[in-house]
């Protein structure tokens, strides 16, 4: 297993990507989603941000809403820097663990399609998360849409990305 956050196009074929060093917050997350989906399309289909960001301290509620994305990241993790606030789920208390066990629990009913969608990838080159206009071409109202995205042709996440809110 190779993972590098330093790749080029079609270096997906022998290793996996993370993002990098990015920041605790809203933004840094939102940012997450066509960041990942230009890595699918590069040929990186393995890819993934670190959860609940890694420079600063992430808060419980931003560390929730990452971690319902996060689950759905093609390469998913949970990872910060040494001085910053611990982030694992354990550390937000046990209401909060119950939430995130949740989420990956989901990832983990989603494993099988996961695991056809990534031989997808590496028979045909198949996007394993990729932007809504893929699937929906001929759908205009697809192309500037960056806050949701596809999991191959059968599973659409659409998460929530804006502090305090409850809906998307």
């Amino acid at each position: 297993f190779i993972l590098s956050r330093s790749t080029f196009v079609g270096s997906g074929r022998w290793a996996a990507h993370w993002t990098g060093d990015i920041r605790s917050s809203w933004e840094d997350m939102r940012a997450t989603i066509p960041g990942l989906i230009n890595m699918n399309l590069f040929g990186i289909p393995l890819v993934g941000a670190d959860i609940c960001g890694f420079e600063g301290d992430s808060n419980k509620e931003l560390c929730i809403r990452w971690s319902q994305l996060g689950a759905f990241y093609p390469f998913s993790r949970n990872h910060n820097t040494l001085f910053a606030r611990p982030q694992e789920p354990t550390a937000w208390g046990t209401e909060t663990t119950a939430i995130i066990r949740a989420a990956l629990l989901q990832r983990y009913r989603l494993m099988l399609y996961l695991y056809k969608l990534f031989v997808g990838a590496h028979e045909y080159g198949t996007p394993v998360m990729q932007a809504l206009f893929l699937q929906f071409p001929e759908d205009t109202t697809t192309y500037d849409k960056d806050r949701q995205f596809m999991l191959g042709s059968g599973v659409m996440v659409c998460p929530v990305l804006e502090e305090g809110a409850d809906t998307v």
